[in-house]
């Protein structure tokens, strides 16, 4: 049930790209607002899907997000608990990303 909104691929310098994702919990949700602030954030890519966070393996829009991502590009979210839903998954993701040489904005908080 994923969704993909857009498929800009503006970038930013050479190959670095902002690379949006949004994720509801469910089906009755809507995500635009997520959409919209990610797109004021100028993500080049939006992700989107409605899916429970609480395990990634049924997230298939972010599994595809994760495996279009290239090293320098930069993963945007609202908030962290967009990213996942546990207090582990945040830190593997993250560490992730850090292997294949992107990075992790949120919106909602500071880092």
């Amino acid at each position: 049930m994923g969704f993909t909104f857009i498929s800009l691929t503006f970038k930013y310098g050479a190959n670095i790209m902002r690379v949006g994702y949004a994720r509801v919990s469910s089906k009755n949700q809507d995500h635009e607002g997520q959409v919209e602030a990610l797109q004021a954030a100028g993500c080049g890519r939006l992700d989107a899907e409605k899916a429970s966070g609480k395990l990634v393996s049924v997230r298939p829009q972010f599994g595809r997000m994760l495996k279009a991502l290239q090293p320098g590009d930069t993963v945007v979210g609202t908030k962290l608990g967009r990213l996942a839903r546990s207090s582990r998954d945040p830190h593997n993701i993250i560490g992730q990303l850090q292997e294949f040489g992107c990075g992790f904005v949120s919106l909602g908080e500071a880092w």
